[in-house]
């Protein structure tokens, strides 16, 4: 009876250290994920001073309609 609890025990470390790597795992993805939304974020912020910069140009470019 005490080999098969040890046996018992044996499985479900291995269980448990199963679901530490993936953890582990997941934490490097979401790691991964926040770094890249965070690059796109600031190429998102980029292109919109970028636009911001070129609205009131353009604006000023373009001909008033003849009434």
């Amino acid at each position: 009876m005490n080999e098969d609890v040890m046996a018992k025990l044996d499985v479900f470390i291995d269980m448990v250290r199963e679901v530490q790597t993936e953890q582990r795992s997941l934490k490097d993805a979401i790691a991964g994920q926040g770094e890249r939304i965070a690059r796109m974020q600031g190429r998102l912020d980029e292109q919109s001073r970028i636009l911001i910069a070129l609205i009131p140009t353009q604006l000023a470019a373009v001909p008033r309609p003849a009434a």
